[in-house]
């Protein structure tokens, strides 16, 4: 062998022996973008069940709150009834106005608490279908038992847009 094939044949061999490596190289890289590729699923995953608990969380919060403010208005109603059958009220109908006061402030805040619910639903943070069916009783009522809160500038936009939606499924 002449010296030139002699280099050669070293050359051939180191070449053949990067391109190995190269390949070794390459393997390890795809092998840590698959396990990689793979971690961010399972974050994502995480991530969606995470949300998904802190969407359950606010509807909870919601529907204690709104719990919280009916309750108040059934109360500002029953204390509204015992004004009235009072001895009290028949000498002095003023002591009333206080009470109706506090009744409509109820009222405005269990509005509030339900239109809020509306919006989050007509903006789809949570799930109109799944809220239908528990609600649309509510959402009527409330338009029933308040008729004057539903007139034509009314601030409960959003119930009303809901009723008008569920009215007809």
């Amino acid at each position: 062998m002449s010296p030139f094939e002699t280099v050669s044949v070293k050359i051939a061999y180191w070449q053949m022996c990067t391109m190995i490596a190269s390949v070794v190289i390459a393997l390890i890289g795809v092998t840590a973008a698959i396990w990689t590729l793979r971690e961010l699923v399972k974050q994502v995953r995480a991530a969606v069940d995470l949300n998904s608990i802190g969407q359950l969380n606010a509807l909870l919060v919601l529907e204690q709150d709104m719990s919280r403010r009916r309750d108040r208005l059934g109360e500002m109603l029953s204390q509204l009834h015992n004004v009235k059958n009072s001895d009290a009220y028949g000498r002095d109908k003023s002591i009333l106005d206080p009470v109706i006061a506090q009744f409509n402030e109820s009222q405005e805040n269990y509005l509030n608490s339900l239109d809020r619910l509306c919006f989050c639903i007509l903006k789809g943070k949570f799930s109109e279908d799944e809220l239908r069916s528990d609600y649309r009783d509510v959402v009527r009522r409330a338009i029933e038992d308040f008729p004057n809160s539903f007139q034509a500038a009314t601030p409960f936009r959003n119930i009303l847009k809901i009723h008008n939606r569920w009215a007809d499924s």
